[in-house]
Parts: C-alpha cells; structure tokens; sequence
C-alpha cells in the first residue's frame, strides 16, 4: 500500500510577537515557532533552513490585508495548488 507524503508546515514567527498578531498566525495552521529575533533574522534562518534541507520549502507570508496575496497572484495560485499556504 502507497502512502502519501506528510506535508508539515512549521510557521516561524517572532518570539516576541504580539498576541492578537500570533492568533491571526495560527489561523493559518501548523505548528508555531517562535524565533528569538525580529522579522529579518526569523526569514534569514528560515531561507538558511530551507538552503539546508532540499526537501523543504519557505514560504513568506504577510497577515496584513494591505500584503496579503490576491487570488490572481502566481505565488499564492502555486502555494494553493501544492498545499503549503495553510489553507
């Protein structure tokens, strides 16, 4: 029997980050990290992650509405089709 692959997403955010900010983050699902560092350094280690391990992904994601991706955008249309946008 075939089994298909796990797909488990880590959300990286800053450690301190804001409640209200962690709860609309954990919308999204998967397991939440908190990072020691501020938005930068958080991406820096998650793009330094991804370098390391070629089986993973990275994925920025924006939670303000001013940011967030439009449907027509080809980055979120290709999150959405490979499952890794959280939704």
């Amino acid at each position: 029997m075939r089994r298909e692959p796990v797909c488990v997403r880590f959300v990286c955010i800053p450690a301190d980050l804001e409640i209200p900010k962690v709860v609309t983050t954990a919308v999204f699902g998967g397991v939440l990290v908190a990072v020691n560092g501020n938005y930068d350094e958080v991406n820096r280690l998650c793009a330094e992650l991804a370098s390391e391990y070629p089986t993973w992904a990275f994925r920025q994601r924006s939670t303000c509405a001013a940011t967030t991706p439009k449907v027509e955008d080809p980055g979120f249309r290709g999150g959405r089709a490979t499952g890794m946008d959280g939704a």
